[in-house]
C-alpha cells in the first residue's frame, strides 16, 4: 500500500499537469505522463524473448527517479527519460527502495545482474535513435529507429531488413547443397534417458531444464557422412555463461533448454569436410 501511494503521489507530482497560475500554455499530453513512461521502459524490457531485465518496483522507482517531463510529446519525455537512465546507471546500478531509503532493491545477485543487463542494452541499443536529433529525420528514419528499442511490427520494419537478407543469403546457399537432410527433435528428461514427446521447429515456447535430443530423421545424402552440429543460443543468459555458440561432431546430439530465448540448431552433413546436406531448427525458451 504505501508502495502504491507513493507512485500515485509521484505521478501526480512529476507529469505535465495544468496550472491555472502557470505563463505556459496547457499541456498537450494527457494526465499522468510518468505513468505511461514507466510502461514504454517495461515493454522495452520485456521486447525481446531473451531478455532478463528487471521489471515492477525497480523499474517504477529508476524512471522516477530519472524521468524526464515534456508538455508536449510522450515521445520526448521518453527519449530523455531513457537517457537520463542510461547516464544514471552508468555511475551506479543500485535502486533503493522508493518508500526505505535503507532497503537496497538491488541487494540480491538475480536483481543486480537484471539492472546490470538492463545498463548494457541501454548502451547498445539508445545510440540508434540518435537520428531523432537530426533535423532532417524522415518518418521512416523515426520508426526505424523506435523499432530498435521496442521490436515491435508496428514499427516500420526497416531494422530487420538485414536480417531477412542475411536468412535468404543463407537459404540459398543451402539450397545449393546436393543433397537434403531433415532433422527430428525429442524431449528428454536429461542425456541418455528415453523421450518423452517429440517437438517441432519453432513451436510454443519449453520450460527452461528440458533435455532435447536431435537426430538425423532422414536425407538423400549416401552413407558415409559426418555429421556437424551448430548450437546458436541468444540472450543475456548464454552471453554471461560463454554458450552463445558452440558446436560438436556426432549422430546425434543431446543439449537442454538452458538459456531464455531461441536456441538454433543447424545440422550440416559433410563428405571429406565439405558441407553437402543442411537445414536447421528453431527452440523457443520461455
Amino acid at each position: 500500500m504505501e508502495v502504491n501511494i507513493w507512485f500515485a503521489k509521484v505521478v501526480e507530482e512529476k507529469s505535465p499537469k495544468q496550472d491555472p497560475l502557470s505563463l505556459f500554455s496547457p499541456p498537450k499530453v494527457a494526465p499522468g505522463q510518468l505513468r505511461r513512461i514507466v510502461r514504454f521502459v517495461k515493454r522495452f524490457c520485456r521486447s525481446r524473448s531473451s531478455y532478463c531485465l528487471p521489471g515492477g518496483m525497480i523499474i517504477s522507482a529508476l524512471v522516477a527517479e530519472t524521468y524526464v517531463s515534456d508538455r508536449d510529446r510522450d515521445d520526448v519525455a521518453l527519449y530523455r527519460t531513457l537517457q537520463a537512465m542510461k547516464n544514471r546507471l552508468a555511475y551506479s546500478t543500485k535502486i533503493a527502495n522508493p518508500v526505505n531509503g535503507a532497503v537496497d532493491l538491488t541487494a540480491k545477485p538475480e536483481f543486480a545482474n537484471e539492472v546490470k543487463r538492463l545498463k548494457k542494452e541501454l548502451d547498445k541499443h539508445f545510440p540508434r535513435l540518435a537520428i531523432l536529433n537530426d533535423a532532417k529525420c524522415t518518418a521512416d528514419q523515426a520508426r526505424n529507429a523506435w523499432d530498435w528499442i521496442f521490436n515491435h511490427e508496428f514499427w516500420h520494419p526497416v531494422a530487420r531488413k538485414y536480417e531477412d537478407a542475411l536468412r535468404k543469403a543463407t537459404q540459398s546457399t543451402t539450397s545449393n547443397l546436393p543433397y537434403t537432410v531433415d532433422v527430428s527433435c525429442k524431449l528428454t528428461r536429461g542425456s541418455g534417458t528415453l523421450a518423452y514427446a517429440n517437438y517441432k521447429s519453432g513451436a510454443k515456447p519449453l520450460p527452461k531444464g528440458v533435455g532435447l535430443r536431435f537426430m538425423v530423421e532422414k536425407t538423400s545424402c549416401p552413407q558415409p557422412f559426418d555429421t556437424h552440429w551448430f548450437v546458436e543460443n541468444e540472450g543475456d543468459e548464454a552471453e554471461e555463461a560463454n554458450q552463445l555458440k558452440w558446436d560438436r561432431y556426432e549422430p546425434k546430439c543431446e543439449t537442454s533448454t538452458k538459456f531464455r530465448g531461441r536456441q538454433k540448431m543447424t545440422c550440416r552433413l559433410e563428405k571429406s569436410g565439405r558441407p553437402v546436406a543442411q537445414s536447421e531448427f528453431f527452440v523457443n525458451i520461455a
